[in-house]
């Protein structure tokens, strides 16, 4: 979901605030028990 600046996209350090979706997957299923597919179309997203 956008978020429209409304929060920061960084830790305090300077890293970048980021959830890794097939990491969750492989907590929640067990590694190798799910693959994540992101099928992103948007032209949006190619000049970020």
């Amino acid at each position: 979901t956008a978020d429209h600046g409304m929060k920061p996209k960084h830790h305090a350090d300077g890293s970048p605030s980021v959830i890794y979706v097939q990491d969750l997957m492989d907590e929640w299923l067990g590694e190798g028990q799910a693959r994540v597919i992101l099928p992103i179309t948007d032209p949006y997203v190619v000049h970020h």
